[in-house]
């Protein structure tokens, strides 16, 4: 399962028609965001790059904690440090999947930081329901607290009309708080 649809959302709020989409898609699309910076990670995964500061970078042998959960490496994955150094996906591993703890066998040599090159990142391909819900009942949300009126009078248009929005459902935030990551784990 992925992040909640346009129709999933209308199936949701029980709308039809076409006329109520570009609401409702901005709903979602601000939904989604919410989630994501409230928690600190995203919930699908994608292709990506991974910034490591250096005081979190184990050398020779040793491991790395991740700042988000990496799904996979490929091929092309990389260790790539300031100076140029290289260390190959022959050289990491992931312990579990995904995870947040990076494996690596081999020298780098490192002065600030280091990137981790071309890994998918993100939960997996599946979101977990509970997220599924939170983006989808806040989605919800946003939708009927809107009022479109107020906000243009404001000057407010589009998608920072959500950002004027006070408040979340507290069930939402229950969800949210419990998911949120905090220092490497959940609080």
């Amino acid at each position: 399962m992925a992040y909640p649809t346009l129709a999933n959302l209308k199936e949701h709020l029980s709308v039809a028609g076409t006329g109520e989409d570009g609401i409702l898609t901005r709903c979602l699309s601000a939904a989604v965001r919410y989630v994501e910076t409230a928690t600190g990670r995203k919930w699908v995964a994608e292709m990506g790059d991974v910034l490591i500061l250096a005081h979190m970078l184990a050398l020779a042998s040793e491991t790395v904690v991740l700042p988000v959960d990496v799904w996979s490496l490929t091929a092309t994955s990389q260790l790539v440090g300031d100076e140029g150094g290289v260390i190959t996906a022959a050289n990491l591993s992931l312990v579990g999947r995904p995870s947040r703890i990076l494996s690596v066998r081999g020298a780098l040599s490192v002065k600030h930081h280091a990137t981790l090159k071309d890994v998918m990142i993100g939960a997996s391909d599946v979101c977990p329901a509970d997220i599924f819900g939170a983006v989808l009942d806040l989605a919800a949300h946003y939708y009927r607290m809107r009022d479109a009126g107020s906000l243009a009078q404001a000057g407010v248009a589009g998608e920072q009309a959500f950002a004027v929005m006070r408040g979340i459902p507290h069930h939402v935030a229950d969800i949210l708080r419990a998911r949120t990551i905090f220092h490497g784990g959940a609080l």
